[in-house]
């Protein structure tokens, strides 16, 4: 099956002709106009008002290793707080208005990837993998995040008034939730699960935990983490290098390619756990894999968004910087070696 998975599902175990994977999804472009109407009105609230009807509407489930490492595979997929900023702030140039905070970084961003991850979502829910109002179940979990490196999920983790780039995301989420979706409630993961691996020094634990329930593991990664691995572990292991920024931009070779890679693991191996960190294909992928899973009795898979929690490997030379060295990693790993390693040849 390959790549094509990705552009159709030719077997009855991962769908059908009448039920293709994802390309039917794009022939209904992102609705624009009511997410537009929906920024206008939700710019308004003051901040107490916003913080309050996110927590109203939105719920996010916090995620324990207990819950992700039960019988029968999981997937963590997440979306933080940039891809809700980005759909806020095209709506607030639509409408003419100055945006929360300056986006310098955003801008040119392509509408399209933004309809890739809804055409994402909605392929999911149309196979049932999901419902309405609901992203997150016993197997599988789409993570919100508006904040930077901390637990998302109680209304006491932001202190008033809020922080621009939590606003901004917290209007993008409502706007484009309200639009898309029309549910009066939503269920999802915490978005901040994988960092708070690190911040809880989980992350040994995690690794174990990974290495005794794989036959296989498969990290895809940017080259500065070329060849990266679990210390003293002797699961086989594969690396798939993307694009270390602008991986949006190539998303359809990057995506195809990387699913016909886990079709192929998934085929040769029992237990396979794949630890992603590929910015903006991340979420996506997590859908989708999700899907090539769904029904396939042969292969139990788990699949982690680990956002930039894999630099622990490079600490002293991670490009990434942000919250992963201001958290003080090289102080929880004081005295002993952290439970990633690069390639010899990747570290020297």
């Amino acid at each position: 099956m390959m790549a094509s998975m990705f552009w159709s599902e030719p077997g009855v175990q991962n769908g059908s002709a009448e039920r293709p994977l994802l390309t039917p999804y794009f022939a209904a472009p992102l609705p624009v106009e009511a997410i537009t109407s929906n920024v206008r009105a939700f710019r308004t609230l003051d901040d107490e008002s916003l913080l309050t009807r996110t927590f109203e509407t939105i719920s996010l489930r916090q995620l324990g290793l207990e819950d992700v490492f039960r019988p029968g595979g999981y997937v963590f997929s997440k979306l933080n707080h940039s891809y809700w900023e980005l759909l806020a702030f095209r709506a607030f140039n639509v409408i003419g208005e100055p945006y929360v905070r300056k986006m310098i970084e955003l801008i040119g961003l392509e509408c399209a990837f933004d309809e890739f991850v809804l055409a994402a979502i909605e392929a999911h829910r149309n196979h049932g993998r999901s419902t309405l109002g609901g992203l997150c179940s016993d197997q599988f979990s789409l993570g919100v995040g508006y904040n930077n490196g901390d637990w998302e999920s109680t209304p006491d983790r932001y202190p008033l008034p809020l922080i621009p780039y939590c606003k901004g995301a917290m209007i993008g989420a409502l706007a484009y939730l309200d639009a898309t979706m029309k549910a009066e409630h939503y269920l999802f993961s915490d978005g901040g699960f994988s960092k708070m691996l690190i911040w809880n020094g989980q992350i040994d634990a995690f690794a174990e935990l990974v290495a005794r329930n794989s036959d296989a593991i498969l990290f895809i990664a940017p080259p500065h983490l070329g060849g990266i691995r679990i210390r003293r572990c002797s699961v086989d292991t594969y690396n798939i290098d993307v694009p270390p920024v602008s991986v949006y931009r190539m998303w359809p070779a990057v995506v195809g390619y990387v699913l016909g890679r886990v079709d192929e693991l998934m085929t040769k191996y029992s237990r396979l756990t794949i630890l992603a960190q590929a910015g903006g294909v991340a979420a996506p992928l997590g859908l989708l894999i999700d899907l090539m899973r769904a029904g396939n009795d042969r292969c139990e898979v788990r699949y982690f968004d680990m956002g930039q929690a894999l630099d622990i490997a490079t600490i002293r030379n991670s490009p990434m910087g942000g919250w992963i060295l201001k958290s003080r990693v090289a102080e929880l790993f004081a005295g002993q070696p952290p439970p990633f390693e690069l390639a010899p040849e990747v570290q020297g």
